[in-house]
């Protein structure tokens, strides 16, 4: 099992009433060092983490079972979003998705079985999908310069239709070989992972708002559950597969929709988590969101939407990309927020202004060795 060690420079929940202290349980937390081999719990045995393990853990068993909701960010919360890119020298470390596309460029030949982005197999394709190349590079790293880059709408939306014409079957088939070269257990956040799974086990509703595509999102989760050793994922929650095929049900996210009565991607960007949204003004805008930045919590108010009866009372965010998602949580009185290596202008405004007992940052600054 891999080990992480946190450090929690600051953990504080926030309660609209008095609540009881509940000693966490490693059966809940198997990834945090904060018990002993016989499974007791440690509060002093590392410098502080595990003392806010502990606020951590009160505040979702004191809200256990209650038709409460969390949300949380994926890239650099969930997951790693600085991977070395191993075959690309100009794009040193970026997004798991910008990596399976500059993978997928390089190695789709090996794979002829799998039509791996097939609306980027052009003439001067040869051995290398070159102009996916140069796209995700547009899109994600900005390589060719500030006069260049484009805005956050164009990004994700055409971001969202780089699979265009791959099916879910040869998408997933593609990245379980992805998988073997960049193996989820080194860039998986297992202690958040840990938080996220004791949410779903205590009764909440617990959604993820991705800037990805929410079936690459699914497909990663997939291969997390089966690989780790501790047997403690079950994310069924999120997204089922039978047979390839992907039912995303709680993972929002900038991906294309689906041909009509078919499991392959089209070249249309589905809105359909942003359609109607209204800025912070209540109106409506003309052009839909993306999911990034407000369009995240436009996402909030498609999930009260579905889940109309319930309140999102906790979040788990790490960038500006994420401030008004977490903003819009932390307004209110009965909540929870953590922030993962958080940095951004807006996100350290958020930590400065908001009340004290409404925030949390959790630092995780090591991914490495064997618990």
């Amino acid at each position: 099992m891999r080990s992480f060690f946190i450090a929690l420079c600051a953990i504080v929940g926030t309660f609209a009433y008095a609540q009881n202290t509940v000693t966490p349980e490693a059966k809940n937390y198997p990834h945090w060092n904060c018990f002993d081999t016989k499974g007791i719990f440690q509060e002093k045995k590392t410098t502080d983490n595990c003392t806010q393990l502990t606020k951590l853990n009160s505040f979702i068993v004191a809200n256990s079972n209650k038709n409460k909701i969390a949300v949380f960010d994926w890239d650099g919360t969930l997951y790693g979003e600085k991977i070395p890119t191993k075959l690309y020298d100009k794009n040193p470390e970026n997004s798991a998705q910008s990596v399976w596309h500059l993978w997928a460029a390089q190695k789709y030949m090996n794979y002829s079985k799998l039509s791996l982005f097939p609306a980027w197999r052009t003439v001067e394709s040869g051995k290398v999908l070159t102009d996916l190349i140069k796209q995700d590079l547009y899109l994600e790293d900005n390589a060719f310069g500030d006069a260049y880059k484009a805005s956050e709408a164009e990004k994700f939306r055409q971001m969202a239709t780089i699979e265009e014409g791959m099916t879910i079957e040869h998408m997933r088939k593609g990245l379980d070989k992805f998988f073997a070269d960049y193996p989820t257990k080194d860039y998986s956040f297992y202690p958040v992972l840990d938080i996220l799974q004791t949410l779903i086990n205590k009764g909440y509703s617990v959604w993820i708002i991705t800037g990805s595509n929410p079936y690459f999102i699914a497909s990663t989760l997939d291969n997390i559950q089966k690989t780790d050793s501790s047997s403690f994922y079950n994310f069924s929650t999120l997204f089922k597969i039978k047979k390839n095929k992907i039912n995303v049900l709680k993972i929002a996210g900038n991906g294309a929709k689906l041909l009509n009565n078919s499991n392959k991607f089209s070249g249309v960007y589905d809105d359909k988590f942003v359609a109607g949204c209204k800025d912070e003004n209540n109106v409506e805008k003309p052009y839909p969101y993306v999911v990034a930045g407000y369009g995240k919590s436009c996402v909030l108010q498609y999930i009260r939407s579905q889940e109309p009866e319930k309140e999102i009372c906790f979040s788990a965010s790490n960038s500006d990309g994420d401030y008004y998602m977490a903003k819009k949580v932390l307004e209110k009185a009965n909540s929870f927020g953590i922030f993962v290596n958080p940095r951004g202008k807006k996100l350290t405004e958020l930590l400065a202004n908001v009340d004290a007992t409404k925030t949390a940052k959790l630092s995780i600054t090591s991914l490495t060795g064997v618990k």
